[in-house]
């Protein structure tokens, strides 16, 4: 059977033998942190009682196998990816215990992207404070509109992350 231990965290029989595995380049909220049942609920759905397909990026220092899990056997339908969209995890970018990093800049692009789309979208853990929402620059005037005519740029304020 298959054990989900948290949100980027499951055990599976493979190969004959159990396995720790762990989702590469995301991280789920830790347990008793907000949105943690959330994402191992979500996890759940995906991985017990289905076939899943995995591709290996190494083993982390906990001798777990780092992995991209996919719904298809086509590995279209990712679900590492699907975390991000849902607002259930963050983008992060780590390497291996051989020192190599576990996502390419373009998949880490990919990721980043998935995430930003939950995070403009109010989804899972983004739509909660004290999280702070990216917003575009904003055109102001320092001064009343019939005494200036240039605008000043705003800077959005600095995003802050889950933990």
């Amino acid at each position: 059977g298959v054990f989900v231990r948290d949100g980027d965290t499951f055990e599976a029989m493979y190969n004959q033998e159990r396995v720790c595995f762990r989702l590469a380049g995301i991280d789920s909220p830790e347990k008793n942190q907000p949105f943690s049942d959330a994402a191992k609920e979500f996890l759940k759905s995906k991985v017990l009682r289905k076939v899943i397909y995995i591709e290996s990026k190494g083993q982390d220092l906990y001798k777990r196998e780092i992995v991209e899990a996919y719904e298809d056997k086509e590995m279209k339908i990712s679900i590492n990816k699907q975390l991000l969209q849902e607002g259930l995890a963050t983008s992060e970018r780590y390497k291996n215990n051989e020192g190599e990093l576990t996502h390419n800049i373009i998949e880490h692009a990919g990721n980043k992207i998935a995430e930003f789309g939950a995070n403009i979208s109010d989804k899972g853990m983004w739509a909660e404070p004290p999280v702070t929402k990216v917003e575009p620059f904003k055109v102001i005037n320092e001064e009343s509109p019939s005494e200036s005519s240039s605008p000043a740029l705003q800077a959005p304020p600095k995003r802050k992350f889950p933990k």
